[in-house]
């Protein structure tokens, strides 16, 4: 069966000057000549406009300075929908990123002189991302080929527009612009070699604009390409006082050839096919940075927990708490977890829905590295599942750290790899620092102790440990130790101290650590197993808490591996204490001071609603008011 007929989609635009949304009406862009620009609607009319009918890849282009703020209103009316282009340089590329744009059109600044920088191409694709990537070949023809033109297509640069050309940028991007110089803005046409070559050179999503002056001009573009280049219209456009093609219909042309069945179409490209977008709570997003931050150089993951909403054809993923796991292995590019620790995860979802009376499942997955293949295996059970990146010790171009969050699916693009499916997320602020939100923050140090304890127990030789923790044994190995203080290393057996949030405390409130017993020892492991942490199983409970660690059998290098282990297991849980339970605590004290604001802050009001009561215009109504103020 042969697979449909990819079709050509009608793409929007947005072409900014002087703060204003202006068509050209020539094939040029000078400055000085105003009366080639009609002026229209302010930018963010038209962004809410492509928003309402979902026209994903609408460019925004900012012709010369004065530009920014109207670029800005576009993507906060339609954030992660548009993209942007004019003066986009390695400097500002992610800050346009940041401020919203789905991707960054980069032309001038690639042809420095006039003639093109691999270099730069190269940088600003890493800064950036090849995904969030767009090169505008915009060009002008010379005989037979046509040039990429630069500086509102006034300067010819070195470069040809040919399948060479477009082969080695598309190793940095994601999509093409092409605008048609010749024939832009004067409504005479398209430039139909052109699209036909781009059609036989292309292999990425590519728009072309210029010349559109029919709806037909949907029909023979994809003709022409063979479907795969889409089409913008300018200045023929309804919605911008053209009068030869009406909006309405261009958005009909859109829905009744089903863009879906286009594998060359950025929507299908960078957009999930059954979700929206995704949803998460103010404090789940301080669980997962505050989680991410607990390591630099090892990877860390969580389970999302939540549930997907419907809206309208798609569905909404929304996050509203956290599973953190026990990594039973992890390094700087992956990590790996029990299968007992996904099976607690949907535990703790099915308790929470108990507990709270709303569906919560287990609907995506977070980490600090991407794992296109990991994800793709869980769409397979739930074509809903998402992923969470959280990078935080990442550096850009400059060395300044960063922290960015990304949401995203998977989907495969050949036999052998995946694509990445970013997904627009919004932060909600319904209920931050709620009741669940302290007890999460607290228990990152509690996994990560128990994974440096397993790490440092499992460091120990076996030969250089006793079988069992019978008294005999631990006397017999006691006595033979006597008079051997004089040598090299001759300790008394050593016996692990136990830490949990359950110990002791002295009459000053410190925690006291002591040996523990076999009654406590069974039945800290009997609580260790209610509270999830199944990674710490495969060590039997009497071993961890009373391992006994035979120095008398131990060699020279295994003594001083054991030394070396130790002052690591103790630089690992300082360096915790550091970043984690003191800023925890830290957090503690500003939401005490914060509580206490409001609570002197309602006071007042209730002092001032005492005297409000008590004034003469209440008094003669006011025999039956109680009296509400301080004894």
């Amino acid at each position: 069966m042969t697979s449909p007929h990819p079709r050509t989609a009608f793409r929007p635009c947005i072409d900014l000057h002087s703060g204003q949304v202006k068509q050209i009406v020539g094939g040029s862009l000078n400055d000085k000549d105003e009366s080639q620009l009609k002026t229209n609607f302010v930018s963010s009319y038209y962004a809410s406009l492509y928003r309402k009918h979902n026209l994903t890849g609408a460019h925004v282009i900012k012709l010369g300075p004065g530009n920014d703020d109207a670029a800005k209103e576009c993507l906060r009316t339609w954030p992660d929908g548009l993209q942007v282009g004019g003066g986009i340089t390695l400097d500002n590329a992610q800050f346009w990123i940041d401020a919203g744009a789905a991707k960054v059109i980069v032309t001038s600044y690639l042809f420095p002189g006039a003639k093109f920088s691999l270099e730069r191409l190269q940088a600003i694709s890493e800064a950036v991302g090849k995904d969030r990537l767009v090169v505008d070949v915009s060009c002008r023809k010379r005989g037979t080929e046509w040039i990429v033109a630069m500086d509102k297509w006034q300067t010819m640069t070195d470069m040809k527009v040919n399948k060479e050309s477009l082969d080695i940028l598309t190793q940095y991007c994601s999509e093409f612009l092409v605008h048609a110089a010749d024939v832009e803005g004067l409504c005479k046409g398209i430039d139909e070699d052109l699209v036909k070559a781009l059609g036989e050179w292309t292999t990425i999503p590519t728009t072309y604009a210029g010349g559109a002056n029919a709806l037909g001009d949907l029909e023979l573009v994809d003709r022409l390409s063979s479907g795969k280049v889409d089409l913008t219209y300018g200045s023929a456009l309804d919605v911008f006082g053209g009068k030869t093609v009406k909006f309405d219909d261009c958005v009909a042309w859109n829905h009744a050839h089903a863009q879906n069945t286009n594998p060359f179409h950025p929507d299908n490209m960078t957009r999930s096919a059954t979700l929206s977008r995704v949803l998460v709570q103010s404090n789940v997003l301080h669980i997962l940075i505050a989680h991410a931050l607990s390591t630099e150089k090892e990877e860390i993951m969580g389970m999302l927990m939540g549930d997907w909403i419907t809206e309208g054809t798609t569905e909404i993923a929304r996050v509203d708490g956290v599973s953190l796991l026990t990594r039973s292995e992890k390094r700087k590019d992956r990590v790996e977890i029990g299968p007992e620790q996904l099976t607690m995860a949907a535990i703790e979802a099915e308790e929470i829905t108990k507990a709270t009376g709303k569906t919560t499942r287990v609907i995506g997955w977070s980490s600090t590295h991407y794992d296109l293949r990991t994800q793709l295996s869980q769409q397979l059970m739930d074509s809903r599942f998402i992923g969470m990146i959280v990078s935080c010790f990442n550096k850009d171009s400059e060395l300044s750290n960063k922290i960015q969050v990304t949401c995203f699916q998977s989907r495969p693009d050949d036999s052998t790899s995946c694509q990445h499916i970013k997904l627009p997320f919004s932060v909600l602020n319904e209920n931050p620092l709620d009741s669940l939100t302290l007890p999460k923050l607290l228990e990152i140090p509690e996994r990560i102790f128990d994974e440096q304890r397993q790490s440092f127990y499992k460091s120990i030789p076996v030969s250089a440990t006793s079988a069992t923790t019978n008294p005999s044994s631990t006397a017999a190995a006691k006595e033979s130790a006597k008079g051997k203080s004089g040598r090299l290393f001759s300790f008394s057996p050593t016996r692990a101290f136990s830490f949990s949030s359950s110990s002791s405390k002295d009459q000053e409130g410190d925690t006291v650590m002591s040996p523990v017993d076999d009654h406590s020892s069974d039945e800290q492991a009997t609580n260790r197993s209610k509270g999830g942490r199944g990674s710490m199983d495969d060590i039997p409970a009497d071993e961890l808490n009373t391992k006994m660690i035979n120095h008398r059998a131990m060699s020279l290098p295994d003594r001083m591996t054991l030394i070396r282990n130790s002052g690591v297991y103790v630089q690992s849980l300082s360096s915790l204490v550091d970043n984690l339970v003191g800023p925890t605590l830290q957090m503690l004290v500003d939401r005490e001071q914060y509580n206490q604001s409001m609570l002197e802050a309602l006071q007042a009001q209730k002092q001032a609603l005492v005297r409000q009561l008590k004034s003469p215009r209440f008094v003669s109504g006011g025999k039956d008011l109680v009296d509400i103020s301080d004894e």
